[in-house]
C-alpha cells in the first residue's frame, strides 16, 4: 500500500488494494480479525449499539402537548366563551382540544412502541468467529470489520 492509499477512504479501494489492506495490517488477515485485535476494536470504538434516546411515559406525553400554541389558543378561546356565558361552544371546545391531545398522545406512544420492536427486531445479527472456541457471537464493534460472515 502507497502513502495516497493511507489517505484515500476504504470505499474507493479496488478491490486488491482491500486485500493487501486486509492482509498486511490492523490484526487482520482473510480469515478475520485477530482475537486482540477484536478485543482493541471493541474498547477503542465501544459496542456496535444505536443510542437509546431518552424516552417519556405517556403521562408527560399528554402534558407535553398542552405546550402547542394551536392548543394554547383554543383554550384561550374555551376561556373567553366561558366568560362570555357561551358554555356549549366552552365545552365543545374543551371536548375537542382534550380529545385531539389524547389521541395524538396515544398515538405517537403506540409509534414508539412499534419503532422499538421493529429496532429489535432489525438489530445487527453478524456472525464473528473468535478463536479459540470459534463460537459465534453478535457483532458489537463500531470499527470498520475486515471480514464477517452473514
Amino acid at each position: 500500500m502507497g502513502d495516497d492509499k493511507a489517505s484515500s477512504s476504504f470505499w474507493q479501494w479496488s478491490l486488491v488494494e482491500t486485500q493487501l489492506h486486509l492482509e498486511l495490517g490492523d490484526g487482520a488477515r482473510a480469515s478475520g480479525l485477530i482475537s486482540a485485535e477484536a478485543v482493541a476494536r471493541l474498547k477503542h470504538f465501544g459496542p456496535n449499539m444505536l443510542e437509546a434516546k431518552r424516552r417519556f411515559s405517556l403521562p408527560l406525553k399528554v402534558l407535553g402537548r398542552f405546550r402547542n400554541p394551536l392548543v394554547l389558543i383554543l383554550l384561550g378561546a374555551a376561556a373567553v366563551s366561558a366568560v362570555t356565558g357561551d358554555v356549549t361552544s366552552c365545552i365543545i371546545i374543551s371536548t375537542m382540544v382534550i380529545l385531539s391531545v389524547l389521541f395524538d398522545s396515544l398515538q405517537e406512544f403506540r409509534a414508539e412502541q412499534a419503532a422499538e420492536a421493529l429496532r429489535v427486531s432489525v438489530s445487527l445479527h453478524e456472525q464473528v468467529l473468535l478463536p479459540p472456541s470459534g463460537q459465534p457471537r453478535a457483532a458489537v464493534l463500531r470499527a470498520p470489520l475486515p471480514l464477517m460472515r452473514r
